[in-house]
Protein backbone atom coordinates (compact mmCIF):
# COMPACT_ATOMS: atom_id res chain seq x y z
CA UNK A 1 0.00 0.00 0.00
CA UNK A 2 1.78 3.05 -1.32
CA UNK A 3 0.03 5.43 1.07
CA UNK A 4 1.44 3.66 4.12
CA UNK A 5 4.93 3.43 2.64
CA UNK A 6 4.99 7.18 2.02
CA UNK A 7 3.55 7.91 5.45
CA UNK A 8 6.23 5.76 7.10
CA UNK A 9 9.00 7.72 5.41
CA UNK A 10 7.49 11.03 6.52
CA UNK A 11 6.91 9.73 10.03
CA UNK A 12 10.60 8.94 10.24
CA UNK A 13 11.42 12.52 9.25
CA UNK A 14 9.18 13.89 12.00
CA UNK A 15 10.25 11.52 14.79
CA UNK A 16 13.95 11.14 14.12
CA UNK A 17 14.88 14.38 12.36
CA UNK A 18 12.35 16.64 14.15
CA UNK A 19 11.06 17.89 10.81
CA UNK A 20 7.73 19.72 10.85
CA UNK A 21 4.68 17.74 9.79
CA UNK A 22 3.41 20.40 7.39
CA UNK A 23 6.85 21.01 5.91
CA UNK A 24 7.55 17.35 5.11
CA UNK A 25 4.14 17.07 3.46
CA UNK A 26 4.71 20.21 1.42
CA UNK A 27 8.22 19.25 0.31
CA UNK A 28 7.36 15.64 -0.52
CA UNK A 29 4.40 16.33 -2.77
CA UNK A 30 5.85 19.48 -4.26
CA UNK A 31 9.01 17.72 -5.40
CA UNK A 32 7.47 14.38 -6.41
CA UNK A 33 4.56 15.04 -8.73
CA UNK A 34 3.84 11.34 -9.24
CA UNK A 35 2.96 11.00 -5.55
CA UNK A 36 0.36 13.77 -5.44
CA UNK A 37 -2.67 11.46 -5.86
CA UNK A 38 -1.77 10.02 -2.43
CA UNK A 39 -1.46 13.35 -0.66
CA UNK A 40 -4.83 13.58 1.09
CA UNK A 41 -4.71 10.02 2.40
CA UNK A 42 -1.10 10.30 3.52
CA UNK A 43 -1.77 13.62 5.26
CA UNK A 44 -4.81 12.20 7.06
CA UNK A 45 -3.12 8.97 8.12
CA UNK A 46 0.11 10.63 9.24
CA UNK A 47 -1.76 13.37 11.07
CA UNK A 48 -3.89 10.75 12.82
CA UNK A 49 -0.82 8.79 13.94
CA UNK A 50 0.86 11.93 15.26
CA UNK A 51 -2.26 12.84 17.23
CA UNK A 52 -2.12 9.42 18.93
CA UNK A 53 1.61 8.79 18.77
CA UNK A 54 2.28 8.52 22.50
CA UNK A 55 -0.31 5.75 22.78
CA UNK A 56 1.11 3.91 19.77
CA UNK A 57 4.61 4.19 21.19
CA UNK A 58 3.46 2.94 24.60
CA UNK A 59 1.64 -0.05 23.11
CA UNK A 60 4.75 -1.12 21.19
CA UNK A 61 7.44 -0.36 23.76
CA UNK A 62 7.35 -3.93 25.05
CA UNK A 63 8.34 -5.33 21.66
CA UNK A 64 12.05 -5.62 22.31
CA UNK A 65 14.14 -6.31 19.25
CA UNK A 66 11.64 -4.86 16.79
CA UNK A 67 13.45 -2.26 14.70
CA UNK A 68 12.19 1.33 14.50
CA UNK A 69 10.99 1.08 10.91
CA UNK A 70 8.85 -1.95 11.73
CA UNK A 71 7.41 -0.08 14.71
CA UNK A 72 6.53 2.90 12.52
CA UNK A 73 4.58 0.62 10.19
CA UNK A 74 2.73 -0.81 13.18
CA UNK A 75 2.00 2.71 14.49
CA UNK A 76 0.44 3.69 11.17
CA UNK A 77 -1.51 0.44 10.84
CA UNK A 78 -2.99 0.83 14.31
CA UNK A 79 -3.72 4.52 13.70
CA UNK A 80 -5.78 3.59 10.64
CA UNK A 81 -7.59 0.63 12.17
CA UNK A 82 -8.28 2.37 15.51
CA UNK A 83 -9.08 5.93 14.47
CA UNK A 84 -8.56 7.01 10.83
CA UNK A 85 -10.40 4.08 9.20
CA UNK A 86 -10.11 5.41 5.66
CA UNK A 87 -8.18 2.36 4.44
CA UNK A 88 -9.57 -1.17 4.56
CA UNK A 89 -8.61 -2.60 7.97
CA UNK A 90 -7.91 -6.14 6.78
CA UNK A 91 -5.84 -4.93 3.82
CA UNK A 92 -3.84 -2.65 6.13
CA UNK A 93 -3.22 -5.45 8.62
CA UNK A 94 -2.04 -7.77 5.86
CA UNK A 95 0.31 -5.10 4.53
CA UNK A 96 1.76 -4.38 7.96
CA UNK A 97 2.26 -8.11 8.58
CA UNK A 98 4.23 -8.30 5.33
CA UNK A 99 6.73 -5.87 6.84
CA UNK A 100 7.23 -7.96 10.01
CA UNK A 101 8.82 -11.24 10.90
CA UNK A 102 6.62 -14.20 11.85
CA UNK A 103 7.40 -13.64 15.54
CA UNK A 104 6.57 -9.92 15.27
CA UNK A 105 3.26 -10.66 13.57
CA UNK A 106 2.29 -12.79 16.57
CA UNK A 107 3.36 -10.03 18.98
CA UNK A 108 1.23 -7.32 17.38
CA UNK A 109 -1.78 -9.54 16.65
CA UNK A 110 -3.55 -8.75 19.99
CA UNK A 111 -3.27 -5.01 19.24
CA UNK A 112 -4.86 -5.35 15.81
CA UNK A 113 -7.52 -7.69 17.21
CA UNK A 114 -8.78 -4.80 19.38
CA UNK A 115 -9.79 -2.72 16.35
CA UNK A 116 -13.51 -2.43 15.59
CA UNK A 117 -16.44 -2.86 17.88
CA UNK A 118 -18.27 -0.16 19.82
CA UNK A 119 -15.99 2.31 21.63
CA UNK A 120 -13.11 -0.06 22.33
CA UNK A 121 -10.60 0.96 25.01
CA UNK A 122 -7.11 1.01 23.59
CA UNK A 123 -5.26 2.20 26.71
CA UNK A 124 -4.14 -0.88 28.68
CA UNK A 125 -6.17 -1.68 31.79
CA UNK A 126 -3.09 -1.62 34.04
CA UNK A 127 -2.63 2.14 33.49
CA UNK A 128 -4.06 4.03 36.48
CA UNK A 129 -6.99 6.12 35.20
CA UNK A 130 -6.11 8.88 37.70
CA UNK A 131 -2.47 9.14 36.66
CA UNK A 132 -0.62 11.60 34.46
CA UNK A 133 0.36 8.67 32.30
CA UNK A 134 -3.30 8.02 31.50
CA UNK A 135 -3.84 11.68 30.57
CA UNK A 136 -0.70 11.54 28.46
CA UNK A 137 -1.86 8.48 26.51
CA UNK A 138 -5.44 9.64 26.15
CA UNK A 139 -4.66 13.17 24.97
CA UNK A 140 -1.24 12.66 23.37
CA UNK A 141 0.51 15.13 25.67
CA UNK A 142 3.97 14.44 27.18
CA UNK A 143 3.95 14.27 30.96
CA UNK A 144 6.19 17.36 31.22
CA UNK A 145 3.47 19.38 29.45
CA UNK A 146 0.77 17.97 31.72
CA UNK A 147 2.88 18.98 34.72
CA UNK A 148 2.80 22.59 33.51
CA UNK A 149 -0.97 22.53 33.00
CA UNK A 150 -1.60 20.92 36.39
CA UNK A 151 -1.09 24.35 37.98
CA UNK A 152 -4.70 24.94 36.95
CA UNK A 153 -5.95 21.82 38.74
CA UNK A 154 -7.06 18.44 37.42
CA UNK A 155 -10.45 19.57 36.10
CA UNK A 156 -9.16 22.45 33.98
CA UNK A 157 -6.18 20.39 32.84
CA UNK A 158 -8.49 17.69 31.48
CA UNK A 159 -10.62 20.30 29.67
CA UNK A 160 -7.53 21.91 28.13
CA UNK A 161 -6.11 18.57 26.99
CA UNK A 162 -9.45 17.50 25.56
CA UNK A 163 -9.57 20.64 23.44
CA UNK A 164 -5.92 20.28 22.40
CA UNK A 165 -6.63 16.78 21.11
CA UNK A 166 -9.02 18.10 18.48
CA UNK A 167 -8.14 20.08 15.35
CA UNK A 168 -9.38 23.67 15.34
CA UNK A 169 -11.03 25.63 12.56
CA UNK A 170 -8.84 28.20 10.82
CA UNK A 171 -9.76 31.81 11.63
CA UNK A 172 -9.05 34.60 9.18
CA UNK A 173 -9.09 38.35 9.02
CA UNK A 174 -10.85 40.04 6.12
CA UNK A 175 -8.92 43.13 5.00
CA UNK A 176 -11.90 45.36 4.33
CA UNK A 177 -9.55 48.14 3.20
CA UNK A 178 -8.58 45.96 0.21
CA UNK A 179 -11.54 43.65 -0.33
CA UNK A 180 -14.50 45.67 0.96
CA UNK A 181 -16.78 44.85 3.87
CA UNK A 182 -18.98 42.42 1.95
CA UNK A 183 -16.36 40.34 0.13
CA UNK A 184 -17.32 37.17 2.00
CA UNK A 185 -21.10 37.68 2.07
CA UNK A 186 -22.88 34.59 0.80
CA UNK A 187 -19.69 32.51 0.78
CA UNK A 188 -20.56 29.33 2.69
CA UNK A 189 -16.88 28.52 3.23
CA UNK A 190 -16.56 31.48 5.60
CA UNK A 191 -18.74 32.14 8.65
CA UNK A 192 -18.47 35.23 10.89
CA UNK A 193 -16.83 34.66 14.27
CA UNK A 194 -17.62 36.40 17.55
CA UNK A 195 -15.04 39.06 16.68
CA UNK A 196 -16.01 41.52 13.92
CA UNK A 197 -13.79 41.14 10.88
CA UNK A 198 -12.67 37.60 11.79
CA UNK A 199 -14.13 34.61 9.93
CA UNK A 200 -13.96 30.85 10.46
CA UNK A 201 -12.96 28.88 7.40
CA UNK A 202 -14.96 25.71 6.84
CA UNK A 203 -14.14 24.99 3.21
CA UNK A 204 -12.72 21.69 1.97
CA UNK A 205 -10.30 23.24 -0.51
CA UNK A 206 -6.85 24.21 0.68
CA UNK A 207 -7.00 27.78 1.87
CA UNK A 208 -3.81 28.57 -0.02
CA UNK A 209 -5.71 28.03 -3.28
CA UNK A 210 -8.29 30.67 -2.38
CA UNK A 211 -7.84 33.81 -4.51
CA UNK A 212 -8.61 36.18 -1.64
CA UNK A 213 -5.92 34.49 0.44
CA UNK A 214 -3.41 34.45 -2.40
CA UNK A 215 -3.95 38.17 -3.00
CA UNK A 216 -3.53 39.06 0.68
CA UNK A 217 -7.11 40.23 1.13
CA UNK A 218 -7.58 37.67 3.88
CA UNK A 219 -4.94 36.27 6.21
CA UNK A 220 -4.73 33.86 9.11
CA UNK A 221 -5.34 35.55 12.46
CA UNK A 222 -6.42 34.55 15.95
CA UNK A 223 -9.64 36.10 17.22
CA UNK A 224 -7.84 37.19 20.38
CA UNK A 225 -5.23 39.25 18.50
CA UNK A 226 -7.85 41.51 16.98
CA UNK A 227 -9.83 41.66 20.21
CA UNK A 228 -6.81 42.87 22.21
CA UNK A 229 -5.83 45.44 19.58
CA UNK A 230 -9.43 46.71 19.42
CA UNK A 231 -9.63 47.00 23.21
CA UNK A 232 -6.52 49.18 23.33
CA UNK A 233 -6.93 51.53 20.38
CA UNK A 234 -5.08 54.84 20.31
CA UNK A 235 -6.05 57.92 18.37
CA UNK A 236 -3.88 60.17 16.24
CA UNK A 237 -1.52 61.78 16.88
CA UNK A 238 0.08 58.70 18.41
CA UNK A 239 2.90 56.26 17.91
CA UNK A 240 3.05 52.58 18.78
CA UNK A 241 5.68 49.87 19.04
CA UNK A 242 5.23 46.15 18.49
CA UNK A 243 7.93 43.59 19.17
CA UNK A 244 6.74 40.24 17.83
CA UNK A 245 9.07 37.31 18.45
CA UNK A 246 6.72 34.86 16.70
CA UNK A 247 7.14 33.98 13.02
CA UNK A 248 3.41 34.53 12.53
CA UNK A 249 2.75 37.90 10.82
CA UNK A 250 -0.89 38.37 11.84
CA UNK A 251 -0.18 40.86 14.65
CA UNK A 252 1.68 43.20 12.29
CA UNK A 253 -0.90 42.80 9.51
CA UNK A 254 -3.73 43.58 11.93
CA UNK A 255 -2.03 46.80 13.01
CA UNK A 256 -1.61 47.82 9.36
CA UNK A 257 -5.28 47.08 8.70
CA UNK A 258 -6.46 48.85 11.87
CA UNK A 259 -4.44 52.04 11.56
CA UNK A 260 -3.35 52.35 7.93
CA UNK A 261 -1.46 55.64 7.65
CA UNK A 262 -3.17 57.34 10.60
CA UNK A 263 -0.41 56.91 13.21
CA UNK A 264 3.29 56.11 13.40
CA UNK A 265 4.09 52.42 13.78
CA UNK A 266 7.35 50.75 14.77
CA UNK A 267 7.27 47.03 13.98
CA UNK A 268 10.20 45.03 15.35
CA UNK A 269 11.00 41.33 15.06
CA UNK A 270 14.11 39.14 15.33
CA UNK A 271 14.58 39.02 11.54
CA UNK A 272 12.57 40.95 8.95
CA UNK A 273 13.53 38.53 6.16
CA UNK A 274 11.40 35.90 7.89
CA UNK A 275 8.31 38.10 7.47
CA UNK A 276 7.96 38.57 3.74
CA UNK A 277 4.19 39.14 4.05
CA UNK A 278 4.85 42.38 5.92
CA UNK A 279 7.30 43.60 3.30
CA UNK A 280 4.76 42.83 0.57
CA UNK A 281 1.95 44.60 2.42
CA UNK A 282 4.03 47.73 3.06
CA UNK A 283 5.07 47.89 -0.58
CA UNK A 284 1.59 47.22 -1.94
CA UNK A 285 -0.03 49.90 0.22
CA UNK A 286 2.77 52.42 -0.07
CA UNK A 287 2.80 53.13 3.66
CA UNK A 288 5.48 55.59 4.75
CA UNK A 289 4.46 55.79 8.41
CA UNK A 290 5.82 52.35 9.30
CA UNK A 291 9.30 51.60 10.60
CA UNK A 292 9.84 47.86 10.10
CA UNK A 293 13.16 46.66 11.47
CA UNK A 294 15.14 43.71 12.85
CA UNK A 295 15.94 43.63 16.55
CA UNK A 296 17.73 40.41 17.38
CA UNK A 297 18.39 41.82 20.86
CA UNK A 298 15.13 43.43 22.05
CA UNK A 299 16.92 45.22 24.88
CA UNK A 300 18.79 47.42 22.37
CA UNK A 301 16.46 49.15 19.93
CA UNK A 302 17.77 52.70 20.40
CA UNK A 303 19.05 52.91 16.83
CA UNK A 304 15.50 52.50 15.51
CA UNK A 305 13.38 54.13 18.22
CA UNK A 306 14.34 57.57 19.50
CA UNK A 307 11.39 58.61 21.65
CA UNK A 308 8.67 57.21 23.96
CA UNK A 309 5.61 55.46 22.56
CA UNK A 310 1.95 55.78 23.45
CA UNK A 311 1.29 52.05 23.19
CA UNK A 312 3.76 49.18 23.27
CA UNK A 313 3.08 45.50 22.57
CA UNK A 314 5.60 42.98 23.90
CA UNK A 315 4.77 39.67 22.17
CA UNK A 316 7.72 37.31 22.64
CA UNK A 317 8.02 33.78 21.41
CA UNK A 318 6.97 31.30 24.10
CA UNK A 319 6.34 27.61 24.67
CA UNK A 320 3.40 28.32 22.33
CA UNK A 321 0.93 25.70 23.53
CA UNK A 322 -1.58 27.40 21.27
CA UNK A 323 0.02 25.56 18.35
CA UNK A 324 -0.88 22.12 19.71
CA UNK A 325 -4.37 21.77 18.13
CA UNK A 326 -3.21 23.01 14.72
CA UNK A 327 0.12 21.16 14.65
CA UNK A 328 -0.20 17.47 15.65
CA UNK A 329 3.55 17.01 16.06
CA UNK A 330 4.22 20.19 18.05
CA UNK A 331 4.78 18.64 21.48
CA UNK A 332 6.57 15.64 19.97
CA UNK A 333 9.22 17.95 18.52
CA UNK A 334 9.41 20.39 21.44
CA UNK A 335 12.83 20.53 23.08
CA UNK A 336 12.39 20.93 26.84
CA UNK A 337 16.05 21.92 27.16
CA UNK A 338 15.10 25.26 25.57
CA UNK A 339 12.62 26.26 28.27
CA UNK A 340 15.06 28.32 30.31
CA UNK A 341 16.18 30.13 27.15
CA UNK A 342 12.56 30.86 26.20
CA UNK A 343 11.87 32.30 29.64
CA UNK A 344 14.98 34.47 29.46
CA UNK A 345 13.97 35.79 26.03
CA UNK A 346 10.48 36.63 27.29
CA UNK A 347 11.96 38.70 30.10
CA UNK A 348 14.32 40.44 27.67
CA UNK A 349 11.46 41.38 25.35
CA UNK A 350 9.42 42.74 28.26
CA UNK A 351 12.38 44.71 29.65
CA UNK A 352 13.37 46.01 26.22
CA UNK A 353 9.88 47.15 25.29
CA UNK A 354 9.26 48.77 28.69
CA UNK A 355 12.02 51.31 28.03
CA UNK A 356 9.96 52.93 25.27
CA UNK A 357 6.63 53.39 27.04
CA UNK A 358 5.68 57.03 27.52
CA UNK A 359 4.30 58.27 30.84
CA UNK A 360 0.60 57.29 30.98
CA UNK A 361 1.21 55.01 28.01
CA UNK A 362 0.32 51.31 27.99
CA UNK A 363 2.56 48.25 27.89
CA UNK A 364 0.81 45.04 26.81
CA UNK A 365 2.54 41.71 27.42
CA UNK A 366 1.06 38.82 25.43
CA UNK A 367 2.12 35.18 25.10
CA UNK A 368 0.30 32.29 23.45
CA UNK A 369 0.75 29.64 26.09
CA UNK A 370 -0.63 28.55 29.48
CA UNK A 371 2.55 28.41 31.54
CA UNK A 372 2.14 30.45 34.73
CA UNK A 373 5.88 30.86 34.96
CA UNK A 374 5.94 32.54 31.56
CA UNK A 375 2.83 34.60 32.31
CA UNK A 376 1.82 35.72 35.78
CA UNK A 377 5.13 35.00 37.47
CA UNK A 378 7.00 37.02 34.82
CA UNK A 379 4.73 40.02 35.42
CA UNK A 380 5.05 39.68 39.20
CA UNK A 381 8.82 39.87 38.93
CA UNK A 382 8.68 42.71 36.42
CA UNK A 383 6.46 44.85 38.66
CA UNK A 384 8.75 44.28 41.64
CA UNK A 385 11.64 45.68 39.61
CA UNK A 386 9.63 48.47 37.95
CA UNK A 387 7.50 50.50 40.37
CA UNK A 388 6.94 53.02 37.56
CA UNK A 389 4.42 50.56 36.11
CA UNK A 390 1.09 49.46 37.51
CA UNK A 391 -1.02 46.52 36.46
CA UNK A 392 -4.35 47.53 34.94
CA UNK A 393 -5.60 44.02 34.22
CA UNK A 394 -4.55 40.53 33.30
CA UNK A 395 -6.36 37.59 31.75
CA UNK A 396 -5.67 33.98 30.97
CA UNK A 397 -7.43 32.60 27.92
CA UNK A 398 -8.24 28.92 27.57
CA UNK A 399 -8.70 26.97 24.32
CA UNK A 400 -12.20 25.83 25.29
CA UNK A 401 -13.41 29.40 25.98
CA UNK A 402 -14.63 32.30 23.84
CA UNK A 403 -11.54 32.94 21.72
CA UNK A 404 -10.43 29.28 21.49
CA UNK A 405 -6.89 30.38 22.28
CA UNK A 406 -4.24 29.56 24.87
CA UNK A 407 -2.83 32.89 25.99
CA UNK A 408 -1.91 35.20 28.83
CA UNK A 409 -2.30 38.97 28.48
CA UNK A 410 -1.26 41.66 30.96
CA UNK A 411 -2.01 45.35 30.42
CA UNK A 412 0.22 47.75 32.34
CA UNK A 413 0.38 51.54 32.54
CA UNK A 414 3.45 53.65 33.08
CA UNK A 415 2.80 56.23 35.80
CA UNK A 416 4.82 59.34 36.67
CA UNK A 417 8.36 58.15 37.28
CA UNK A 418 8.79 60.51 40.23
CA UNK A 419 5.95 58.78 42.04
CA UNK A 420 6.03 55.46 43.80
CA UNK A 421 3.01 53.69 42.44
CA UNK A 422 1.94 50.62 44.40
CA UNK A 423 1.54 47.57 42.20
CA UNK A 424 -1.08 44.94 43.06
CA UNK A 425 1.58 42.35 43.74
CA UNK A 426 -0.20 40.76 46.67
CA UNK A 427 -3.37 40.02 44.70
CA UNK A 428 -1.36 38.91 41.71
CA UNK A 429 0.87 36.63 43.74
CA UNK A 430 -2.17 34.97 45.33
CA UNK A 431 -3.32 33.83 41.90
CA UNK A 432 -0.20 31.68 41.67
CA UNK A 433 -1.21 29.30 44.42
CA UNK A 434 0.90 26.41 43.15
CA UNK A 435 4.66 26.47 42.71
CA UNK A 436 5.72 27.18 39.13
CA UNK A 437 7.35 24.41 37.20
CA UNK A 438 11.08 24.03 36.86
CA UNK A 439 12.38 23.67 33.33
CA UNK A 440 14.91 21.11 34.44
CA UNK A 441 12.33 19.15 36.41
CA UNK A 442 9.77 19.29 33.62
CA UNK A 443 12.12 17.59 31.24
CA UNK A 444 12.48 14.54 33.47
Amino acid sequence: MKEIEIAEQLLQEVLENKAEFLEVLKNTFKNQVELRPYRNTVAGLLGCELRHHLLMEYLCKKFEGMNEQAKRFVYLGLANNYYYKHLDAEAVRAFINSKLSKEEVELVAPLFDKAGGEKPEFIPEDVDRNSRLYLSLRYNAPEWAIKILMHYGEHLTARILRKYARPVASTLRLRTSLAGEHALDGNEDFTPSKVPGIYCYQGHQSLRKNELYRSGKIFMEKMLVKAIIDENLVEAPAEILLYNGNKDCSFELELLETYGNKIGMNLACPEVDEKLDIKKALKAEGLTNVNFFSAKDPTFMEADISHPQDLVFAVPNSTNFDKIPETPDYLLRFNTDEMDQILAQEKEVLEGCAKYVDVHGKLIYMIFTLSKKEGKATIVNFLKAHPEFKLLKQNEYFPFAEYETSAYVAVLEKVEETLTAPSPLTDLAQTISNPTYSASAASK
